[in-house]
């Protein structure tokens, strides 16, 4: 899979099997930043939405 979709917002978080596993979030820089812009609002205001598309190959 390219992560080099430009103007696409990927982004996926993959979860941690178990409490002392880590977890990942992977995805291009147009889903990483709107990430970050979905954070920096959240703080602002409490709540965001960050509107990106899985890495997974669903939906």
């Amino acid at each position: 899979m390219s992560w080099e979709l430009k103007g696409t917002n990927v982004l996926h978080i993959y979860a941690q099997d178990a409490w002392h596993q880590e977890a990942y979030i992977v995805g291009n820089k147009e889903g990483l930043l709107e990430l970050r812009n979905a954070i920096d609002e959240a703080l602002k205001s409490k709540e965001a939405v960050a509107h990106v598309f899985p890495t997974d190959g669903e939906g």
